[in-house]
């Protein structure tokens, strides 16, 4: 099940898996998490949290319009391979298009 979280829910999982348990969870905070617009998106799988998505107001170069980047996304491991990552980045464009964004981007 997909669920608009918080950006301290998403805070465990980037630390586990984007930093390898490396940094505080608070050192995984990311300056634009707090932009106005920016949203978080969990997957729960039998109510544990296992893919994260955070989307921020954020335009790229010369692309016009409302643009949001995509930060911070990532799936515990022993939930890997099974889609929910797919179906967290479907469910957020879905939302942005209704938000009237127009385009995402991100850096790979």
């Amino acid at each position: 099940m997909i669920r608009f979280i918080t950006v301290e829910e998403t805070l465990p999982i980037r630390n586990t898996v984007l930093r390898e348990g490396k940094l505080s969870p608070d050192e995984c905070r990311f300056p634009s998490d707090k932009l106005a617009g920016a949203f978080h998106l969990g997957y729960f799988e039998t109510d544990e949290l296992v893919c994260i998505a955070s989307f921020h107001p954020q335009s790229y170069g010369e692309f016009n319009g409302t643009g949001y980047q995509l930060r911070g996304m990532a799936t515990i491991e022993q939930c890997r391979g099974m889609g929910f990552g797919n179906q967290l980045l479907n469910f957020g464009i879905v939302y942005l298009r209704g938000q009237k964004a127009n385009y995402l981007w991100c850096n790979a």
